[in-house]
């Protein structure tokens, strides 16, 4: 039995493509307008459940008070976990920028708070 008369070359393209699509790396990334600080924070295997519909929780003034960037990537190594345990776990990395320290201005020096970043939006 020849295998390339039996099985026909669109099949198996199209099922290449999905395999190589299927192990992309997801990677979202919300900048919140200020000037970032040389100041980086990076969290490894952050764990969201059931497909990410209980997301991983990132507090990125957990490491600063304001924030410039916040990064997460799902890579190969978080999407095999992912994978192998079916969608119930899947891990994510973060990375955190803060923000550059601002002089405050007149709002500020009448007892203002001075501005936050922006609370981060959830995550689908």
């Amino acid at each position: 039995m020849n295998y390339c008369t039996s099985m026909p070359w669109r099949t198996v393209v199209a099922s290449a493509s999905f395999l190589v699509a299927g192990t992309a790396c997801h990677r979202v990334i919300i900048d919140s307008g200020l000037e970032p600080a040389p100041r980086v924070h990076h969290e490894e295997w952050n764990i969201a459940y059931a497909e990410a519909i209980y997301p991983a929780q990132i507090d990125a003034t957990k490491y600063c008070k304001r924030w410039a960037r916040v990064e997460t990537k799902q890579s190969f190594l978080n999407w095999v976990v992912g994978a192998a345990t079916f969608g119930i776990i899947t891990p994510m990395d973060v990375k955190v920028v803060c923000a550059e320290s601002v002089l405050p201005n007149a709002e500020d020096s009448q007892g203002g708070e001075p501005p936050r970043a922006p609370d981060l939006p959830p995550q689908f």
